[in-house]
């Protein structure tokens, strides 16, 4: 059983409990892809995500627009709400050693479906800084009825892997 505490290095290596062996483990190997024989992603998600050799898989829970304080970020505001989220959504791979680069599929929740341009918007901008070599995750997009706390308009989850 791994202790997570001996975990070391963005490499990560693994001492066993009780001795000194250590377990090198390579990197997961992450290719999103698009098939050839469907239409392309007319906005900025792939259509599947590959992981082979994974040493850790991450879930995280659906990320809303919180600031450190546990205060409501952008209260009517779905564009700052979304900023907000991504960011709560980088703290919280950072907390295990991983950025955005690992993430290999987002699940995203918008109450107003109004608001899918304003989703449109502020995630492009935000790719473009988090995924420079544009390569997207694959994304679903839910519209629901309502998140909680009811002043929520966006919320997004996560699953990622090294």
């Amino acid at each position: 059983m791994v202790k997570w505490s001996e975990v070391t290095s963005t490499r990560r290596s693994y001492r066993a409990r009780g001795g000194n062996r250590e377990l090198k483990m390579p990197a997961a190997k992450i290719r999103m892809f698009n098939p050839t024989t469907m239409p392309k992603p007319s906005f900025h998600w792939s259509m599947g995500a590959e992981v082979t050799h994974p040493r850790r898989v991450v879930f995280t829970a659906g990320q809303g627009a919180n600031d450190a304080e546990g205060n409501l970020v952008g209260k009517g505001d779905a564009e700052a709400q979304i900023r907000q989220v991504f960011e709560n959504m980088r703290l919280v791979l950072a907390d295990c050693g991983m950025d955005f680069s690992n993430v290999v599929k987002f699940t995203a929740y918008l109450v107003h479906a109004d608001d899918i341009p304003v989703f449109t918007v502020a995630r492009q901008d935000i790719y473009s800084q988090i995924y420079p070599d544009e390569q997207y995750p694959p994304t679903t997009l839910l519209i629901v009825d309502r998140l909680r706390p009811p002043e929520l308009l966006f919320e997004l989850d996560a699953i990622a892997a090294d």
